[in-house]
């Protein structure tokens, strides 16, 4: 078992998670008190001989011995798993079978026959190695936000990595005037389209916009302006260069995904994939 801890400015080193590697010793033990098979399967490359173990009830002695009670006992013992059975009988020489509450019944070797059996398989049963994590959301959030968080010229900017920002654009009209409005909206409703998260907001200045989504942490702002209207490219801005580049309105969505996928990628490196990609 190990923790997993990070360093915040507020308290220092704090845990945020913790892994416990539990190997199958909780599925053994499920498997044994339960008598289910809890085992997962694998397809073999190859198939391979193994050895396969049935537990058969003998009708005589489990009639002699139980006589009523017979039906029940082959009942519960066929739901049992029988290489756990087969176990209990070579360690313990009995199995102890519950066929209702309170009333429980040894079997014995007289009262069960282990076949042994081999075959070819092409899939393989096996008992798999469970981690349990635990993790705390609130201080993943927290240490997520603290790194995030900066200012800039007064201003403070949210730079939160864009795989994890929960809105990846935001678009503008540069004025708000219907025919940048048209574009924008088009343009929103295709992003959206696309399962990209996307805000818009044509509101206030462009500035005073930019200001807002920097706060919220959008990595991408998109912006229709007058050379919008003329070869069909918008600006995009960088939240954290404050950087742009024009792209055309046909590859905003290959130009957010990609960004967003790749967040060590400048947008000029982005801007420079998508063109090869298209070219």
């Amino acid at each position: 078992t190990y923790d997993q801890v990070v360093y915040v400015e507020r308290w220092g080193w704090i845990e945020v998670s913790g892994h416990a590697y539990r190997t199958d010793y909780d599925l053994k033990g499920h498997i044994k008190y339960s008598g289910r098979d809890l085992r997962a399967h694998r397809i073999l490359k190859v198939p391979k001989v193994v050895r396969r173990v049935e537990v058969k009830p003998i009708i005589e002695t489990l009639r002699e011995d139980f006589r009523d009670l017979m039906p029940q006992l082959i009942k519960t013992l066929g739901d049992l798993n029988a290489e756990v059975v087969a176990m209990e009988l070579q360690n313990k020489g009995y199995i102890d079978v519950k066929i209702s509450e309170g009333s429980c019944y040894r079997l014995t070797r007289r009262h069960i026959a282990v076949i042994t059996k081999e075959e070819k398989r092409g899939v393989e049963s096996f008992i798999p190695h469970v981690a349990e994590p635990s993790f705390g959301a609130e201080r993943v959030l927290y240490t997520a936000l603290e790194y995030a968080y900066s200012e800039r010229d007064g201003r403070i900017v949210l730079k939160l990595p864009r795989d994890i920002a929960p809105i990846k654009a935001s678009v503008f009209p540069i004025v708000k005037k219907d025919e940048f409005i048209e574009i924008a909206l088009r343009i929103y409703d295709n992003l959206k389209s696309a399962s990209i998260s996307v805000v818009y907001d044509d509101e206030g200045a462009i500035g005073r916009r930019y200001m807002r989504v920097d706060e919220i942490g959008v990595p991408f702002a998109i912006t229709v302006d007058g050379h919008t209207l003329v070869d069909g490219t918008v600006t995009v801005r960088d939240r954290d260069t404050w950087q742009q580049v024009r792209v055309h309105e046909k590859d905003l969505v290959k130009f957010i995904k990609l960004g967003c996928k790749n967040p060590k990628l400048s947008i000029h490196e982005i801007l420079v994939t998508i063109s090869a990609q298209c070219s």
